[in-house]
């Protein structure tokens, strides 16, 4: 999981979640574009859905990915490739994961193969 800890150094409420000092506070970064108060249907794939409101590569900013444009790049070079023959395919085993350090990972082997016909 790819996430963001801190420890709360003094009572606070966030969101109307009370946090008394002392306790860990954790950011999903998943998380983020599946907030039900932002998106219907948060977990839904919806290829359509409005991009205004996500917040992928950090949102926008000071705080956007300055490999924002090669990614998306990158994934529509996946998507249009595999695109036609994903409702083929199918997980051989669970994803494996490496974890680069606390705000990042990677999928490090997704192995799927083509379905029975």
């Amino acid at each position: 999981a790819v996430n963001f800890v801190r420890t709360a150094t003094q009572d606070t409420e966030i969101g109307g979640q009370r946090i008394r000092k002392g306790e860990t506070v954790v950011m999903w970064y998943p998380a983020a574009n599946r907030d039900g108060s932002v998106f219907d249907d948060p977990y839904r794939f919806d290829i359509d859905r409005d991009a205004t409101a996500q917040i992928a590569f950090g949102g926008h900013g000071e705080h956007v990915c300055l490999g924002s444009h090669l990614a998306r790049l990158e994934l529509r070079a996946v998507l249009k490739a595999v695109g036609p023959i994903l409702p083929e395919l199918e997980l051989v085993q669970r994803p494996e994961f490496t974890v680069l350090h606390l705000q990042a990972a990677e999928i490090k082997r997704l192995l799927v193969r083509r379905k029975d016909r």
